[in-house]
């Protein structure tokens, strides 16, 4: 069970406000905000991570994350749940969903959501996911592994990739392999309507 003081939460927010500005502008002083931003997450709870969103129509997204470490998600449900209301920000719970990711090459080569498959097999609480890659050969298979898990990942947003997703393969694929990226979200979200009917029916 994940313990936090409620005063280091409402220290982090009053020192967020304070910053505001700084922070909506956080690309003018990106080598010191970010630097006692981290710092002050770690005095509600060690691990605890964030992301920012561009701005879009003057407000701008703040996400808390944990990280992908499924212990302290309670850490960021609690902190989020307090976050005061500020005109220009929409705070959020974990890394959002990006519908609009595409590529990813920080691992040395470039992997395309169009080079990446998918299948799953569910059992009672996961989805168990292969991720077929339909890209060039010889590519190393450690850091395939990382950049494929990563871009499921930023499909399906922190929460459903640690909540809902259990085994993760990836193997080489051809194009007749499995189905798009683009379209496990969509099976993510018929997987967890599934689970809550399951339940719904065992309260019964």
């Amino acid at each position: 069970m994940v313990a936090i003081a409620s005063d280091s939460v409402q220290t982090f927010w009053r020192w967020f406000e304070d910053h505001e500005p700084e922070l909506f502008a956080f690309e003018e002083h990106i080598e010191t905000i970010f630097i006692e931003l981290f710092t002050q997450l770690q005095k509600v709870h060690e691990g605890l991570c964030f992301e920012f969103g561009p701005i879009t129509n003057g407000r701008r997204e703040f996400s808390v994350s944990a990280g992908g470490r499924l212990e302290i998600f309670p850490a960021v449900m609690a902190l989020a749940a307090t976050a005061p209301s500020l005109p220009r920000w929409d705070i959020r719970e974990f890394r959002q969903p990006k519908a609009d990711f595409l590529s990813f090459d920080g691992c040395g080569f470039e992997l395309t959501t169009e080079q990446l498959r998918f299948q799953t097999v569910a059992d009672r609480d996961h989805l168990h996911l292969t991720l077929y890659y339909t890209g060039r050969p010889h590519v190393d298979p450690e850091a395939l592994e990382q950049a494929a898990f990563f871009m499921a990942d930023m499909v399906l947003g922190e929460f459903d990739m640690e909540v809902f997703i259990g085994r993760v393969d990836v193997v080489p694929g051809t194009s007749s392999d499995g189905r798009p990226l683009i379209e496990l979200t969509s099976a993510v979200a018929n997987f967890k309507q599934n689970v809550v009917s399951q339940l719904r029916a065992r309260a019964m």
